[in-house]
């Protein structure tokens, strides 16, 4: 049995009559029994988006040579209440006609906290998305799964004691960070413990290493899967990390939960989406290898991933500052609510960094 996954999926503005799709790479999607991917956007026609975000995404809710491939969305993210509850509710709805599931949101914290149980082939899958941003919703409010959740955690330990094969997909780390924090780390290593088999994260748009906990992975971050550039704020569109993915292909073993996994990776421009071939491919996962290597030590992975902390600084300032000046500062207000110690982490280091910096041009400037 094979399971395809993808990274993050945000067709907003993409017109399918003339984008192009190679078809390798749709005959590869067309091998999996099932294909999985985080929808970075809600399906919605409503204008009516939510006040206080730096950018409100959507996509039509139009069925397409894409959309129709995948077998269930993680919507378990930062933008699937774009469009408030109504964007959210149309997105299920037409998810659901068109024969696909979605999982981690639900009417209230204990339904968002249900797996999506799938019998594929010979085996029972249980499917959670999570999020570490925006886990809107309270007792009696729809909204996404946290990925604190109590009811997540027992969940999982009731999904893996029945022999389900257990995936989760959290939606975690920070925007362009190679790395994860160590908070992200950490979390891996509790799903891990609880009974997951397979975690596939998301939200940093690009790809990030893999590591292996208890004999289980956890790929952190596949990239972009799709991701219209209209939506890929300047000057980041130059980046070409952005443009770039992997496809994570999960081979299961009849009768066990283990698996062999194989990662296949994919570019895509203004109006095409492709597999990439020859020197493309390979320097991807050059790239990606290189990531993985970091594991062998945590340290290694701390050091790298707080090195970059004050580029992470520097695109959540530039985010706060967009957010002020369309919403005013309540809106900033708004949303001190969710920083958490890692966050306050990040910038103590970024303030470090800058310091050491500042220390050294000085220095050179005696000599």
């Amino acid at each position: 049995m094979k399971l395809l996954f993808t990274g993050d999926f945000c067709p907003a503005g993409i017109d399918f009559k003339e984008f192009s799709v190679d078809e390798k790479l749709l005959d590869l999607l067309d091998s999996a029994d099932a294909v999985i991917g985080n929808l970075e956007c809600p399906f919605t026609r409503t204008s009516a988006s939510q006040s206080g975000q730096f950018v409100n995404l959507r996509a039509e809710p139009e069925n397409n040579l894409l959309v129709e491939r995948f077998t269930a969305f993680s919507i378990a993210n930062n933008h699937i209440l774009d469009y408030g509850l109504e964007g959210a509710g149309e997105t299920v709805s037409f998810l659901t006609r068109n024969g696909i599931s979605s999982f981690g949101f639900g009417a209230n914290p204990k339904e968002a906290a249900e797996p999506l149980r799938m019998q594929i082939g010979d085996m029972q899958c249980a499917f959670f998305g999570i999020t570490q941003w925006y886990s809107a919703g309270g007792s009696n409010r729809p909204g996404t799964c946290s990925d604190r959740s109590r009811h997540l955690f027992r969940n999982i330990k009731k999904c893996s004691k029945n022999g389900d094969f257990v995936i989760v997909m959290p939606h975690w780390n920070y925007e362009f960070a190679d790395y994860p924090a160590p908070a992200v780390r950490r979390l891996a290593e509790k799903l891990v413990s609880h009974g997951t088999d397979l975690v596939v994260g998301a939200h940093p748009h690009v790809i990030n290493g893999t590591e292996s906990l208890r004999g289980k992975t956890v790929a952190y971050s596949l990239g972009n899967f799709l991701f219209s550039s209209a939506v890929i704020s300047i000057p980041e569109s130059k980046d070409p990390r952005l443009w770039e993915s992997l496809l994570l292909e999960c081979s299961l073993i009849p009768g066990t939960n283990e698996y062999s996994l194989q990662f296949h990776p994919v570019h895509f421009s203004k109006s095409s989406l492709q597999l990439s071939q020859g020197h493309r491919r390979d320097r991807i996962l050059a790239r990606f290898n290189k990531l993985n290597t970091l594991f062998a030590t945590g340290k290694a992975v701390k050091n790298a991933f707080y090195s970059q902390s004050p580029l992470i600084i520097n695109r959540v300032s530039s985010n706060m500052k967009s957010i002020q000046d369309m919403h005013g500062f309540r809106a900033i207000a708004r949303r001190l609510h969710r920083v958490r110690v890692q966050d306050i982490l990040v910038g103590l280091h970024a303030h470090a960094f800058r310091k050491k910096e500042h220390s050294d041009d000085g220095l050179e400037n005696t000599l």
